[in-house]
């Protein structure tokens, strides 16, 4: 499996629906941060589990099994979701 190495996170991100009200919006057209949850972590102030909004652009895709993860550099999360 995936483990993080240096000031890295991995991140299982949420998926954005491709259509909305009829118009299917190319993935270019959302600029907006990204949100996911955290899979994998160094840190302790960002646990796993925890539901994260990051910079979209700098991050790494893996895929395995079908699984798509995202390898994040820590000063790229943005904030931590809270309910």
């Amino acid at each position: 499996m995936l483990r993080p190495i240096n000031d890295n996170i991995v991140i299982i991100p949420d998926k954005r629906p491709e259509q909305i009200g009829g118009i299917i919006l190319p993935e270019t057209s959302n600029k907006a941060p990204e949100t996911g949850v955290v899979f994998k972590s160094n840190f302790n102030e960002i646990s796993e589990g925890v539901a994260v909004v990051f910079k979209k652009y700098g991050t790494t895709t893996i895929t395995i099994d079908k699984d798509e993860y995202l390898v994040v550099p820590r000063e790229d999360i943005l904030a931590i979701i809270e309910d």
